[in-house]
């Protein structure tokens, strides 16, 4: 029902009380007292074949009741400006100058404003239930969810309600309950808020901005291996100058760092070294274009001087030596 518009019988009513009203206030004055003992509701004819009035029929209604009190010194006026908040303002006044009675009648831009509610309608042993009230299609409801609940006579005594089902204009937002392996992890509270949270971890490099990912790809990275000489062809695809590579068998840990790579000549080169020793890890490709360990050399620091670079002093030469000094 629009908020525009109010029933027959309720109007009645509002005509009934305002033949009341404004019979009580024109009591205040000696030369009202016509108005006072005016006829019923009834006495007041309305040509309307609907069951329904308008603002606009209320207006007329209104005109009306003034017209069949317009030798008491009422007069009528429709104001320009309605009272804050409401459809329309109607004025009536009794008498002129300082001694004048007014009363404004204002008409509501909704008469159910009021009235209206979402509730959530439940059910039990096939039957329909507002909170314990059983309601049923008479009323509006054919299953079980949400509904707007209003008040079809909201100037009575005693409302009535009915009820419109809300499924096609609430839109319901749940989340997954498994979300074990998702990226990003919904949460919706009981204030119905949607709130989402990064799971640790949980991104690929792919999925990252590719600034990111080229900063990532130009930093170092670090494999652990079993074996230095069982890298796979994807590892040794993936890796590049700089980077390194872990050896943790046993209790034996060496870095070994990627010291050439050409993916031209296929040609790759580990290396490690300490105190004692350096040990160059190589690997190449082979016919198939494929990956694979080609030689692991091991070079002793100690034995990596050349002799050939050492003096070797005879007997003779330590003499000539002293006699050259002097000894």
């Amino acid at each position: 029902m629009s908020g525009k518009f109010i029933q027959l019988t309720q109007l009645a009513t509002f005509l009934a009380n305002l033949k009341s009203w404004v019979g009580d206030l024109f009591l205040a004055k000696a030369d009202a007292a016509a108005v006072a003992t005016s006829g019923a509701a009834s006495d007041v004819s309305v040509a309307d074949s609907s069951n329904v009035f308008t603002g606009a029929n209320v207006e007329a209604v209104l005109k009306e009741l003034y017209d069949s009190h317009v030798a008491d010194d009422v007069t009528f006026e429709k104001l320009v400006t309605p009272t804050t908040g409401k459809l329309a303002s109607y004025k009536f006044t009794k008498g002129t100058g300082a001694g004048a009675t007014e009363m404004v009648i204002d008409i509501e831009k909704d008469l159910m404003n009021d009235t209206l509610e979402l509730v959530t309608i439940t059910e039990s042993g096939g039957k329909y239930y507002d909170g314990e009230t059983e309601v049923t299609a008479a009323d509006g409801v054919t299953s079980a969810g949400v509904y707007m609940k209003y008040n079809t006579a909201p100037h009575g005594d005693t409302p009535v309600y009915k009820y419109a089902n809300m499924a096609g204009v609430i839109e319901y937002i749940t989340v997954p309950q498994d979300q074990s392996t998702a990226m990003v992890v919904l949460t919706l509270d009981a204030n119905h808020v949607l709130s989402a949270a990064i799971r640790d971890g949980s991104i690929p490099k792919a999925k990252l901005d590719q600034a990111v990912q080229n900063v990532l790809d130009a930093a170092p990275q670090k494999l652990n291996v079993p074996n230095i000489q069982s890298l796979t062809a994807a590892q040794c695809d993936a890796l590049k100058v700089g980077d390194t590579v872990t050896l943790t068998s046993s209790n034996d840990v060496k870095d070994y760092i990627v010291t050439f790579k050409n993916e031209t000549t296929g040609n790759l080169t580990l290396t490690y070294h300490d105190h004692e020793s350096v040990i160059d890890v190589k690997y190449d490709k082979s016919s198939n274009n494929t990956w694979g360990h080609k030689v692991t050399q091991t070079t002793d620091i100690g034995t990596a001087l050349h002799e050939a670079d050492l003096i070797i002093a005879t007997d003779e030469d330590i003499e000539a030596l002293f006699e050259e000094s002097g000894s």
